[in-house]
């Protein structure tokens, strides 16, 4: 500190910056003249380029969802997820609201077609247009699923050397899962190109009890009903 305050001194002097080195007494002078180097921040200013007022909250990220259906339950989501194929969810989104689209249709094609045979339609140039009840895909999107879940599946225990196929009830949580496997499996199986087209079919179908995702579920049933001697190994 002394040593500093005795070359501020000597910089100042007109005589030896003059004489000695002029060069580095215009660079101490300005350093030391200088009073934004040792000037503390104002109140208004900031210790940090990146804080944010106090008075300002951080708005926390809201969720969108790939589609307008998947907003109502996690049923959706959770089908969305299972329908995605190598991390594309945007196209698995568009596929489900296409099959939703082609349910909605095939549903008016049908009540328009009975309302024009029961007679109670209006006849116009674009077809025969009654007054149709709010026809909702997701309605048969749930039925669908609802039918399909099987309650009993064959789980391989290991007894004396071999391994036997145990009847076990599912969790509901297990059941949802295989009922999706099964019929987005029976709808990629379709030979209809779209699958739009074949997811919509065969929710329809699964809907009815009828396609292949239900044909699956009575198998399984059928081969836990031929198993049902081993049951009392599933606590082995």
């Amino acid at each position: 500190l002394r040593w500093s305050q005795a070359a501020r001194s000597l910089l100042q002097c007109p005589q030896y910056t003059q004489s000695v080195c002029p060069r580095a007494s215009t660079m101490w002078s300005r350093r030391w003249q200088s009073t934004e180097a040792f000037s503390e921040p104002t109140p208004t200013q900031t210790s940090s380029p990146f804080a944010q007022p106090d008075n300002t909250e951080a708005e926390e990220p809201s969720f969108v969802p790939h589609t307008a259906y998947s907003q109502r339950d996690e049923v959706i989501s959770k089908f969305i997820n299972c329908l995605m194929q190598d991390g594309r969810k945007q196209a698995a989104s568009k596929v489900l609201e296409g099959a939703f689209v082609q349910i909605k249709r095939t549903m008016l094609e049908k009540e328009r077609a009975a309302a024009a045979k029961s007679g109670t339609a209006t006849m116009t140039p674009s077809g025969a247009i009654a007054t149709l009840p709010y026809c909702d895909p997701v309605t048969v999107f749930y039925k669908a699923i609802e039918n399909a879940q099987p309650t009993i599946a064959l789980t391989p225990v290991k007894k004396s050397g071999s391994i036997v196929q145990v009847p076990t009830p599912l969790t509901d949580k297990r059941r949802l899962s295989l009922a999706m496997k099964w019929i987005i499996n029976g709808a990629r199986k379709r030979k209809t190109r779209l699958m739009p087209q074949a997811l919509a079919a065969e929710l329809v179908d699964a809907s009815n009890n009828q396609g292949a995702a239900i044909r699956k579920r009575i198998e399984v049933h059928k081969m836990a009903e031929a198993n049902r001697a081993f049951a009392s190994m599933r606590w082995s």
